[in-house]
């Protein structure tokens, strides 16, 4: 289980107990006091979790919560969501894409159970997950395999499989794949993406087009098999699965 943890808050009395008590528990304790310097922090310490005050002094911790997911060695990082106010449960799930939220004033040990057991699933979930076998190269809008082109895309297919893939395994709601697809919302655009997903799915062919699912009320998500049932080719001369 990892043991490194960035801890965001601006109190600082509150984060010196809190770095002294994840301390003792045996972490390696990162902490920040604004949200540039928690990406700041997080890009260079990598670490295994983060437990987040909402509001820090230069904002809300949503632009940090969306850094992290975006990083390929962060994002399945468990994010702790530590708050007075109750009423930002519901951003802490819907804009910091948060695993937990955990109300200030409560006993430190819940608050090290939560991060325990996230930390703890997340470990047990990437020994299962298979090693990703698709890149993706945003300067020819390919999707590679192995490092060997699978497909071309369209770049409205590029953005969506884009959006997909650095927040997978985790669902991206409709209406922000429509922001990111398309830089806007609009009900063409919310429509469009269903059209938009399916002919994705032909571009990358069968065998990765079901990778591509669908939730109704989270959105899409793309899921890596949890099963080892390939190998990377092992010559230079194997065939492509390419097609123009």
């Amino acid at each position: 289980m990892g043991n490194t943890i960035l801890i965001a808050e601006d109190h600082a009395p509150s984060l010196q107990v809190l770095s002294k008590f994840f301390t003792g528990a045996g972490f390696c304790v990162y902490t920040a006091t604004t949200c540039v310097e928690a990406v700041k922090t997080a890009a260079e310490a990598l670490p295994d979790c983060f437990v987040l005050d909402y509001e820090l002094k230069d904002g809300p911790v949503p632009v940090v919560c969306s850094f992290i997911r975006g990083h390929e060695r962060l994002r399945m990082a468990p994010i702790v969501i530590y708050s007075a106010h109750d009423e930002e449960t519901e951003n802490c799930y819907s804009s910091c894409q948060a695993d937990v939220f955990v109300r200030k004033g409560r006993p430190l040990g819940e608050l090290l159970a939560a991060v325990e057991r996230h930390v703890r699933r997340q470990a047990l979930s990437s020994e299962r997950t298979q090693a990703p076998d698709l890149t993706l190269d945003p300067v020819t809008q390919r999707v590679l395999r192995y490092g060997r082109p699978l497909a071309s895309l369209s770049p409205e297919q590029f953005r969506l499989f884009s959006a997909l893939y650095c927040r997978r395994p985790a669902y991206v709601p409709e209406r922000e794949l429509a922001a990111h697809v398309f830089a806007d919302i609009s009900h063409e655009h919310l429509e469009a993406i269903f059209s938009l997903v399916y002919r994705l799915r032909q571009r990358l062919g069968p065998r990765y087009g079901r990778r591509i699912v669908c939730n109704r009320g989270r959105g899409w998500a793309y899921r890596q098999p949890r099963v080892r049932t390939e190998s990377p080719p092992e010559t230079e001369n194997s065939p492509s699965d390419f097609s123009s």
